[in-house]
């Protein structure tokens, strides 16, 4: 069976959404698909993404997997406008409409499957669909219409871009999505039909899962390392404008909208570093037996948050690293941490792949989260401990407790079992199989079912 894959960011770059795509077509591969990405060219990949964070460790040299450099820059730029969420750009792709016809005219696909964020690439794979009269299978990763970590510009993109999220949700034969929660804002959004519509297949695991997690603490480490891996996708000035009534912004801010309320402050390490000087300030003799390393963009008001504290002498900036350095590099942390943005009368809704990655170390989770999908997780699977950020000195005393503690915890194997990408494939290449054998392919799927 021959699919089409449309996702912006895929290997060999090193970024967040890569992953989960990239797992899922290795796969479906696996599974005896033949698949086809349709992705961004080197040059448009290069502007968005940055060569730095080119991969070679995540290249494939499988056959069953083809990739299609052919969305262009200036393509990609148009179909993030406004006007492009109502009608088909295609004519505007140029070589991407000659390569994609080509193609199609010689190979016979069962369904497109796109891959949100970015919207544009679910766009253009949406017009794809259409023109080709091909079985469209959204997987929403993210939100589209109430994601909050930028305000739309006025009321009406908002509106445009909700709109345009309902026609593409019509348009799709099935939409995948990670978490209850997001199923749940869909639903919420666009009406009580589109739950039937819906699947969950959340992030997955790709290593082997060790049976227990370790916690060393003082008694046995004279230093403790703490580390974070990724971005925070906090920007002070915008979550300071969220939270301002509208009236006082000033100029045209005051027309921006937010979809919903939201407070990213959380999802930086604020509170957890908050904490951690309230041990040092109790306990000064552990100022020289923590050390919290960060992997990502160095940004400058991670920085500025680190000197505010007085934590620079114990904190470190490593940048990005390539996959080796950063297998090698999280072995020899002690705890790992995770933190999520608050929703506002609300509960979060992403669980993130790096959680997974997290266990997979066998490295004990910090999470100071939320109330949502990630708090959840981290209870139910055992991998970790939770610590309330809008409780501080508790979280203090307990994070102060976890970092004496020695022990091991052992590790919730069948409630993990849900999130294996074996079993999340398998789901996966079901659905596509459903969407297909409905198409005019039939017969064809039948033989190769068969």
């Amino acid at each position: 069976m021959n699919i089409l894959v449309f996702a912006s960011e895929f290997a060999p770059y090193n970024v967040t959404g890569t992953f989960r795509t990239l797992n899922f077509v290795n796969c479906l591969a696996d599974l005896g698909f033949t698949i086809h990405v349709v992705t961004l060219t080197e040059s448009c990949a290069n502007q968005i993404f940055g060569v730095s964070q080119i991969d070679a460790a995540l290249t494939s040299d499988n056959p069953s997997i083809i990739i299609h450099r052919v969305i262009n820059d200036r393509m990609f730029n148009q179909y993030g406008r406004a006007a492009s969420y109502f009608r088909s750009r295609l004519d505007t792709g140029g070589d991407f409409l000659r390569h994609m016809s080509k193609l199609v005219d010689s190979i016979t696909f069962s369904a497109i499957y796109a891959t949100q964020p970015h919207a544009a690439t679910v766009l253009i794979a949406r017009d794809a669909a259409s023109l080709f009269r091909l079985k469209l299978i959204l997987d929403m990763r993210d939100t589209w219409s109430a994601w909050a970590i930028a305000p739309f510009k006025t009321r009406l993109h908002y509106w445009l871009v909700k709109s345009a999220e309902r026609r593409l949700f019509q348009q799709a034969s099935h939409i995948v999505t990670v978490t209850d929660e997001v199923r749940e804002i869909f639903v919420r959004d666009h009406g009580e039909h589109l739950r039937s519509k819906v699947s969950i297949i959340p992030n997955s695991f790709v290593r082997p899962l060790p049976p227990t997690v370790y916690y060393p603490g003082f008694r046995s480490k004279e230093l403790i390392t703490i580390g974070y891996v990724g971005s925070f996708y906090f920007r002070p000035d915008l979550n300071f404008e969220m939270k301002r009534k509208w009236y006082r912004r000033k100029g045209l801010k005051k027309f921006e909208y937010y979809s919903s309320k939201e407070d990213w402050l959380y999802r930086s390490p604020y509170f957890f570093l908050s904490a951690l000087k309230l041990i040092l300030l109790e306990h000064p003799e552990l100022s020289g037996r923590v050390k919290v390393e960060f992997i990502g963009q160095r940004h400058n008001w991670l920085v500025d948050m680190v000197e505010g504290m007085g934590l620079t002498s114990m904190c470190i900036f490593n940048g990005f690293l390539a996959k080796e350095a950063l297998d090698k590099k999280i072995l020899g942390f002690d705890y790992l941490l995770a933190t999520s943005e608050k929703v506002i009368n609300g509960r979060h809704f992403c669980l993130p792949s790096k959680l997974f990655e997290y266990i997979s170390y066998g490295k004990p989770i910090l999470g100071f989260v939320t109330k949502g999908s990630q708090m959840d997780f981290i209870e139910k699977s055992r991998a970790g401990r939770v610590f309330n950020p809008d409780e501080l000195e508790v979280a203090a005393a307990q994070l102060l407790e976890t970092l004496y503690h020695q022990g091991v915890s052992v590790i919730d194997q069948e409630y993990l079992e849900n999130f294996s990408l074996s079993r999340n494939c398998k789901t996966l290449s079901k659905i596509i199989w459903d969407c297909a054998v409905s198409s005019t392919e039939a017969p064809v799927l039948a033989s190769w079912k068969q």
